[in-house]
C-alpha cells in the first residue's frame, strides 16, 4: 500500500499575537520572493561569492600554506605522475568546509586534487571518502565500472589539517550540458544509467528498520533541530520536524526496500562527462554508503538538475514539486528505469523528494558552517520547505491508493 506525508507539518507560535505573526510572514516571504529572482537572474551567486570573500581569502592562504608539505609527503604515486615537478594551480571555489586546489606540472593539465578539511566534521567526512574509495575499487562485482572512480594517491595530516589528494579524472561537469536544452535529456540520462550499473551490482533485498530510520529521518532532524534551535521561529520549526519525524517513520517503518551501494550527494557538480556525452567520472564521495536507498541518487540527480537549469535553490524546487507534483516526461522516464523503482513508488515520489531534501538540508548545516548562520538561507531552504508538506486529515496517511506523483 503506497503511503505518504500528508500532515501540515507547520506549527505557529502562540507566543505572537495574529498582526506580529502576520507581519513576521509576510516579511519572510516578501524576503523568500527578492532571493528567488536573485538566484534566477544570477546575481544571488555573486552575492554569496561578496558574502564570503573574506573566509575564501583566509581559506586560500591556509590551503597554500601547506600544500608544498603534502606534495612532498606524496607515497605510492606512480612515477609516470611525476609528483616531484608539480605546483598548485589553483583553488576552487566549494561550498563546504573543504579547500580544493588543483596541482600539476606547470604549464599543463593538472594531475590531482587536494582536499584539505578546515573542521573536524570535515576532516570526518574526508576519512570516510577516502574508505569508501578503497572499498569501491576493491570490490570485484563492479567491474570496469571502477574506472568511473578517482583513485586515493595520499591522505594524512599536516599542520592540524587533514587531507586527501586524489589523481584527476578526465571530463567536465554535467552542468555544462545542462546549460544546453538539446542536450539535457541525454545527460540526465546517461547520468542516471551510470549510477544505476552501480545500484544493481551492489543490490540486496532489506526492510526500513531501526538502524535506517536512524540514517535516513532520526540523524539529519536532529541535526537541523539544533540549528533552528537558535533561529527565529525556532518554536515552530521544531514543532513542524517533530512531526515530520512521525510521519516519515509511519510511512517507512518495515517497509521492504532495495539496498545497494549509492553515491549520496549526486549532482551535477559531481558528475563528468566525456566529448561523446557519457560519464566518464564520479567525484566527491563523502557521502556514499554501501547500503542505501538507490533513488535517493535518482532523485537527488534530477532535483539539483532543476537546481541549475532553472538557477533555483533546492529549497524552492522542492516547494514546487509539493505544489504541483508532476514529473517530466523526461524525469518521469529516468525514475521508472531506476533500479528500485517499485519500492520509490511504493513509498511515494512525495516522500523521496523531502527525504533528499532533509539528507542535503542537514548535510549543508553540519559540513558547511557558513549556512548555520544564514537566514536567509534558512528560510528559503528549511523553513519554506516545512510550510510547504501538504496538508491532509490524519486518518487519510494510510488509507490513500495513489499518490501525488502518480499522474
Amino acid at each position: 500500500m503506497r503511503t505518504h506525508i500528508v500532515r501540515n507539518v507547520t506549527a505557529r507560535t502562540r507566543a505572537q499575537g495574529p498582526v506580529q505573526e502576520w507581519l513576521a510572514v509576510a516579511r519572510w516571504r516578501l524576503v523568500g520572493k527578492v532571493r528567488d529572482l536573485t538566484a534566477r537572474f544570477g546575481v544571488l551567486d555573486h552575492l554569496q561569492r561578496l558574502r564570503g570573500f573574506r573566509e575564501d581569502r583566509r581559506r586560500a592562504a591556509r590551503a597554500y600554506a601547506v600544500v608544498p608539505t603534502i606534495l612532498a609527503n606524496l607515497a605510492d604515486v606512480p612515477a609516470a605522475l611525476e609528483p616531484g615537478t608539480w605546483q598548485t594551480h589553483e583553488l576552487l571555489r566549494t561550498e563546504s568546509d573543504v579547500a580544493i586546489l588543483t596541482v600539476g606540472p606547470t604549464g599543463q593539465p593538472f594531475q590531482a586534487l587536494i582536499k584539505i578539511a578546515e573542521t573536524q566534521a570535515a576532516a570526518e567526512g574526508l576519512d570516510w571518502q577516502r574508505r569508501t574509495l578503497i572499498a569501491l575499487h576493491e570490490d570485484e562485482r563492479l567491474g570496469n565500472w571502477r574506472t568511473l572512480l578517482p583513485h586515493v594517491l595520499d591522505a594524512g595530516e599536516t599542520a592540524g589539517a587533514a587531507y586527501l589528494v586524489e589523481q584527476r579524472l578526465s571530463g567536465t561537469s554535467l552542468g555544462h550540458a545542462l546549460t544546453q536544452p538539446a542536450a539535457q535529456h541525454a545527460a540526465l540520462r546517461s547520468a542516471a544509467d551510470a549510477v544505476g550499473r552501480l545500484h544493481s551490482a551492489t543490490a540486496s533485498d532489506g526492510t526500513v528498520g531501526a538502524e535506517i530510520l536512524e540514517r535516513w529521518v532520526n540523524a539529519p532532524i536532529r541535526a537541523l533541530g539544533e540549528i533552528t534551535g537558535r533561529s527565529r521561529g525556532q518554536r515552530s520549526a521544531l514543532t513542524a520536524l517533530a512531526r515530520l519525524s512521525d510521519d516519515l517513520r509511519a510511512i517507512l517503518e518495515d517497509q521492504p526496500i532495495t539496498l545497494s551501494w549509492v553515491h549520496g550527494d549526486y549532482a551535477p557538480n559531481n558528475i563528468l562527462s566525456g566529448p561523446d556525452g557519457e560519464v566518464s567520472g564520479i567525484v566527491d564521495w563523502e557521502f556514499g554508503h554501501p547500503e542505501d536507498f538507490p533513488s535517493l541518487d535518482v532523485v537527488t540527480l534530477l532535483l539539483t538538475a532543476r537546481m541549475s537549469v532553472r538557477r533555483q535553490e533546492l529549497g524552492r524546487v522542492v516547494r514546487d514539486l509539493l505544489a504541483d507534483p508532476t514529473w517530466t516526461p523526461g524525469e518521469a522516464e529516468i525514475v521508472a528505469a531506476a533500479h528500485d523503482a517499485h519500492v520509490c513508488a511504493a513509498i511515494g515520489t512525495e516522500t523521496v523528494v523531502v527525504l533528499c531534501w532533509l539528507r542535503h538540508v542537514a548535510a549543508m548545516l553540519t559540513r558547511c558552517t557558513r549556512y548555520a548562520d544564514n537566514g536567509l538561507w534558512m528560510h528559503a531552504n528549511v523553513h519554506a520547505v516545512l510550510n510547504s508538506i501538504p496538508q491532509r486529515p490524519r486518518d487519510q496517511l494510510h488509507a490513500l491508493s495513489r499518490g501525488p506523483f502518480a499522474r
